[in-house]
């Protein structure tokens, strides 16, 4: 019987580079025992999310019976494998407007011999910048900074995912014991052998040697995250241009010099946000009982020495490209 492994999320912790590496290489995987099934044309398992999430009918058209349907066929092809079944989607972790049942989820996947949640967790600071930065690139009318920041401050709102992590894990322990949720460290993985995909690929018993076998796939590069939101803002309603990016980091080397880093927030904002976050994920540090190479306890930037949005005069402002009122409100 075959081991079933459910990668859940979180957004913006390397999904779609792990989902794009494991459909680009089915059949070097499959030689070692792993199977990545039914995705179709698409990369990931947004499909199995689908009897529970009603974006995923309106976003790819899967419909909740498409869903179990496809659960059904999980079951009955795949259930007998001899090996590793992988399965990836972000929309498994999602918390509003729709949840996942996982105690369902438990209850379709009794035939496979074992079943192990990984959850990847990533500094909510960090992430909120990430979202944000892919929100604003890629749709119209995206969420503005301030609303993704109201989002993770009071949870729903603007963006269907969450930055508490430990809302996540006490819905997948609604149907699976807490010794099968594997809760990995982003930034562990990501600096362990072959990044988050290395990680994926070690705890599908795919051997080191075998790495060089498969196409790997290049990682999305952040822009600079103060450019990005200064361009995000001179842009909206429509998604940010690349060049009005390029023209405000330029400003932002000419005033902080080369080599700034820099951070969308304010230092107040920082300072808020951490003490949102910390006793979160201190509480969600004593709950991580399942033994893994990645785990670890999150820790949040304090962006010391780096450039704050507050730091940003009205000289500096006025001085941007593609300038208009409502970003000099937003900001």
């Amino acid at each position: 019987m075959a081991r079933l492994i459910l990668h859940i999320g979180a957004h913006k912790t390397g999904t779609t580079s792990v989902q794009k590496f494991f459909k680009m290489n089915e059949g070097a995987l499959a030689a070692h025992g792993v199977a990545y099934p039914l995705t179709g044309k698409r990369i990931a398992h947004y499909i199995l999310a689908a009897p529970w999430i009603s974006g995923m009918e309106h976003r790819h058209g899967f419909t909740p019976a498409d869903g179990l349907k496809t659960w059904d066929q999980l079951d009955r092809e795949w259930a007998d494998h001899d090996g590793v079944v992988f399965i990836s989607s972000e929309a498994f972790c999602r918390q509003w407007p729709d949840r996942v049942d996982f105690r369902e989820v438990a209850a379709l996947t009794q035939g496979f011999e074992k079943v192990e949640i990984v959850y990847v967790v990533r500094d909510q600071l960090s992430a909120i910048q990430s979202v944000f930065m892919q929100r604003s690139r890629n749709q119209r009318n995206a969420p503005s900074f301030q609303d993704v920041l109201r989002s993770a401050f009071e949870g729903g709102g603007a963006l269907p995912v969450t930055f508490r992590h430990a809302d996540v894990l006490t819905q997948t322990e609604s149907g699976f014991a807490p010794d099968a949720i594997r809760l990995v460290n982003y930034d562990t993985a990501t600096k362990s052998p072959g990044g988050v995909i290395g990680y994926f690929l070690r705890l599908c018993g795919v051997p080191a040697k075998a790495f060089s076998e498969a196409k790997f796939v290049r990682e999305n590069i952040s822009a600079d995250p103060l450019s990005h939101l200064l361009a995000a803002e001179r842009c909206a309603p429509e998604s940010v241009q690349q060049s009005i990016v390029d023209q405000c980091r330029a400003k932002i080397e000419q005033r902080f010099g080369e080599d700034a880093r820099t951070t969308m927030f304010t230092r107040d904002e920082i300072q808020a946000l951490r003490a949102h976050f910390e006793p979160m994920n201190e509480d969600f540090a004593t709950r991580i009982t399942a033994e893994d190479e990645c785990a670890g306890p999150i820790v949040l930037p304090d962006f010391e020495g780096f450039v704050t949005r507050d730091l940003l005069d009205e000289a500096f402002l006025s001085d941007l490209p593609g300038q208009n009122s409502a970003s000099d409100q937003a900001l």
